[in-house]
């Protein structure tokens, strides 16, 4: 079988979801198993906007952690919803090559690069999406870095699998609000004169 086919998503008593490999589901779990990328998850809220967003972009709504992090959830290829890091400080999007090749991306030929951390530099490769999408704030088609990264956190019930960056969020005003915990996307397409504001809502860390 090929590598992406084994990777399944599952829920355990309770209620936390899980991805992995089918080989590594306990046993009990293995019939409520289903692939990454089933046809029902292309329906995910990850991928409809929030009635109050700014046209094509997207109103996230966050809550403070120890981290100081704003987690997004995001639609790949149409599929998801999967959990990622926004970062604004990071100019390439990451995501979890075990959770790309299961929902189907292709990796042949994909070029292989060099993919740095706190712990170093790893082997990775340049894959791409036909979208990549968190509410109504959509790009693609894009190019992404991707390798075998575990960030060993959760979002609720969701892993975290990839960081969200620059190469993302440059077709956006990123307008984040930290004591309303608010962080709006608004395409520079369609944004006249700078990037609108949520009513009231003073401008802070707007990038």
């Amino acid at each position: 079988r090929a590598a992406w086919a084994e990777m399944v998503r599952w829920t355990d008593d309770k209620g936390d979801v899980h991805l992995g490999e089918l080989d590594d589901v306990p046993d009990r779990y293995k019939k409520f198993a289903k692939p990454l990328g089933t046809p029902e998850e292309a329906t995910a809220p990850a991928c409809l906007a929030a009635k109050d967003a700014p046209k094509g972009g997207a109103k996230i709504r966050f809550k403070g952690n120890e981290h100081g992090r704003i987690y997004v959830h995001a639609c790949i290829n149409g599929k998801g919803p999967f959990a990622l890091i926004l970062d604004t400080g990071a100019f390439a999007t990451l995501i979890n090559d075990g959770v790309l090749r299961g929902i189907g991306v292709d990796f042949r030929g994909a070029p292989v690069i060099a993919v740095g951390g706190v712990g170093g530099a790893r082997p990775g490769r340049i894959v791409k999406l036909e979208s990549l999408q968190v509410e109504g704030a959509r790009v693609g088609p894009i190019y992404v870095a991707s390798n075998n990264i575990s960030f060993g956190e959760e979002r609720g019930p969701l892993p975290i699998v990839g960081l969200l960056g620059q190469d993302f969020l440059k077709d956006f005003f990123v307008d984040i609000d930290l004591p309303r915990g608010i962080c709006i996307l608004t395409p520079k397409s369609q944004a006249a004169g700078g990037a609108p504001r949520a009513p009231g809502a003073p401008s802070k860390g707007s990038r």
